[in-house]
């Protein structure tokens, strides 16, 4: 019993380790800024309604992938239980993702390094982040899984530091309560930073044999984790910052914590934006070379080209990118995956409540993807 208890407890932390350092990450660094503009009632609102409607969509999603024999991915699964023609909707919709993430990740690797070495200004350092972002994807890193959650923990440790460096300031009633101009903002930028739906495949073959109730308790304890963690991260930046939190919440710190602290917070923010950077850009040009049979050569280009040509043609308003991409790409996603489920569900005789429930889901995820974009390009 006691060997067992052990080796679940590793299966926990390796499971945790995992989920919490895929979602753990860039999202993070626009949080302060759009819950100082919603004003802290809403932004406590919509962590809340992110945090329900994620928690609902991962645990769903794990449900399919537990269950839907082979290796696929979520285009895959999609195919599997939807069908051909909603499985092309997903592809697009997928694309979306990943080239607004990429895009999100540069944007914000640029202002990070400016903040680090002033000598340039971002753009100029996003450009270099897109050319060493291609260079090393050509070469295939293959261990950046386990490095963005070696990068996780410092990311980590940075936001515990921060909070105790910044409690002395915390000025927290500095920021209204109340109903901010644009109260829906924050929403697009809290689903976007609580994704881990492309860690939930690879978590599965690790919990095939502990069953799936562990499984569960993976992704709650996951996602809670990263709920707390960016509530504290807000609750640090805005009470040293206040009204003045700037978009990426870390170069606003600048003269409140001497250079040292921010410049360090900076560069553990480029490294966790890079390393995401790698490991969505392999995923990537992996679906082009496996899903559509491509050779590398062409696989690519097509995976590093369109988030730098979108950035060039002025997509670089990190709030406005980050916002859309949450809320447009992750609560179609959901669609997707309540429409699995209940597919799922139904053919093992089974449907349930969720069955009842999907459509006023659906409605109000694609309803909350609607309002955020408005408020996002408002």
């Amino acid at each position: 019993a006691m060997q067992r208890k052990s080796s679940l407890f590793r299966l926990y932390t390796e499971g945790i380790g995992i989920l919490a350092g895929m979602i753990i990450g860039a999202g993070m660094f626009a949080l302060p800024f759009v819950s100082v503009r919603a004003g802290w009632g809403w932004a406590a609102f919509h962590l809340l309604l992110a945090f329900f409607f994620m928690l609902i969509l991962h645990l769903l999603y794990a449900e399919v992938s537990y269950h839907t024999d082979g290796r696929h991915r979520f285009i895959g699964y999609v195919r599997a239980l939807l069908g051909r023609r909603a499985s092309g909707l997903a592809v697009l919709l997928v694309f979306f993702g990943y080239y607004g993430t990429l895009l999100i990740y540069g944007v914000l690797g640029g202002i990070f390094l400016e903040s680090v070495f002033a000598v340039l200004p971002a753009f100029w350092w996003s450009l270099a982040f897109f050319a060493v972002g291609a260079l090393l994807l050509r070469a295939d890193m293959a261990r950046i899984g386990m490095m963005n959650f070696w990068l996780t923990l410092p990311l980590f440790l940075f936001i515990v530091a921060l909070a105790v460096r910044t409690a002395p300031y915390t000025g927290m009633l500095s920021v209204p309560l109340g109903v901010g101009a644009s109260w829906f903002l924050p929403y697009g930028a809290f689903l976007f930073s609580l994704g881990g739906f492309a860690t939930i495949p690879e978590a599965r073959d690790m919990f095939r044999r502990a069953g799936m109730r562990h499984f569960r308790n993976v992704i709650v304890l996951s996602l809670l984790a990263s709920a707390l963690s960016y509530a504290l991260f807000i609750i640090a930046v805005v009470g040293a910052s206040g009204e003045a939190t700037t978009t990426d919440a870390v170069s606003g710190l600048l003269p409140l914590l001497g250079g040292a602290i921010a410049r360090a917070g900076a560069l553990i923010g480029f490294l966790a934006v890079f390393t995401s950077f790698l490991a969505m850009g392999v995923d990537l040009k992996r679906t082009f070379m496996h899903d559509f049979g491509m050779k590398e050569h062409a696989a690519w280009p097509l995976a590093i080209l369109p988030a730098p040509l979108l950035f060039l043609f002025g997509a670089n308003n990190f709030i406005e990118i980050i916002s859309i991409v949450g809320a447009v790409g992750l609560g179609l996603t959901g669609v997707f995956i309540v429409r699995m489920a209940v597919r799922f569900r139904s053919k093992g005789g089974a449907p349930g409540a969720l069955s009842y429930l999907q459509w006023p889901l659906i409605a109000a995820l694609v309803l909350a993807a609607a309002l955020g974009t408005l408020s996002a390009l408002r």
